[in-house]
């Protein structure tokens, strides 16, 4: 980013990475994830992997582990196996 000195931009991209998803975020992913027809649905198992990639395709950046353990700790608590 413009401004930030060579030394500070890890440390920014590491706090801008783990910056949790918004509650519109969250629905929108498990939306996808839980669409009927959607690939991650198919099988009726939604893994991590499959989690994270919904969360990277949302917010165009690696998902951070703590946003993929909050995404299925949501999912299992509505009933979907993991």
């Amino acid at each position: 980013p413009e401004g930030v000195p060579g030394p500070d931009r890890v440390p920014l991209f590491a706090l801008l990475r783990s910056t949790p998803l918004t509650s519109d975020q969250l629905k929108e992913v498990i939306d996808n994830l839980t669409a009927k027809g959607s690939p991650a649905a198919a099988d009726g198992v939604i893994d991590g992997n499959e989690i994270a990639e919904t969360i990277a395709e949302l917010t165009h950046r690696d998902p951070a582990p703590e946003n993929v353990r909050r995404v299925a700790a949501t999912l299992a608590a509505a009933g979907w196996p993991l």
